[in-house]
């Protein structure tokens, strides 16, 4: 297989449906990586993150079955933003280097990879990738997402898609656009008509 697979970045706001676009590609036989999954194994207990976020929040953090507190650390660094830099500081160069790791081991095999990346251009990452693709959604349904899926009151739906990067310019620095204010149905559509028109460039 040869070595210069094309790379595609899936990224946008919380709530936008990047998992679930990644889903689609997936189930079109695309090898793809979750960033929510990289960034549960690069706390896993014993690692080199895992210490270093005890190290500085503490066992308050640690959960009884010995795993970091997710949900915990995020309402931490929702309300105080010098420890949202500190967990950045910690978490974000284990994740950068993870990914880089699959795309590496996976270029070897797959024609295709999908990543969803959703601090791409906050990181500056978009040069690992060929494909830019951003998911956008309007805010208020987001927010709804958000809600529903996290069960999160409406003010801290809207401190966490505060916290990041405004979609226009997320827009204007992607290659492709999928606008997700519809159904799944037409999500589906949409993500499949993107793939074609990718395979066909």
């Amino acid at each position: 297989m040869s070595e210069n697979s094309l790379k595609i970045a899936v990224t946008g706001g919380v709530a936008s449906g990047k998992s679930t676009v990644c889903n689609i590609f997936e189930d079109l036989g695309v090898a793809t990586y979750s960033a929510d999954q990289f960034s549960r194994d690069v706390v896993k207990k014993d690692s080199r993150a895992y210490h270093k976020i005890i190290e500085h929040f503490g066992k308050t953090v640690v959960k009884e079955d010995g795993s970091i507190n997710r949900r915990l650390l995020r309402d931490i660094i929702t309300k105080n933003h010098q420890e949202k830099v500190a967990l950045e500081n910690i978490v974000h160069p284990e994740i950068i280097s993870l990914m880089k790791k699959k795309l590496a081991e996976t270029q070897k095999k797959s024609q295709i990879i999908v990543m969803e990346v959703p601090l791409l251009f906050e990181l500056g990452l978009e040069n690992l990738f060929d494909v830019t693709i951003m998911v956008y959604a309007e805010s208020d349904l987001k927010m709804k997402r958000l809600q529903a899926r996290d069960n999160v009151t409406e003010e801290k739906a809207s401190t966490l898609i505060g916290l990041q990067m405004a979609d226009k310019k997320k827009v204007n620095c992607s290659d492709f656009v999928i606008f997700n204010n519809g159904s799944q149905e037409q999500l589906a559509k949409e993500v499949k008509k993107l793939y074609r028109k990718i395979l066909e460039t």
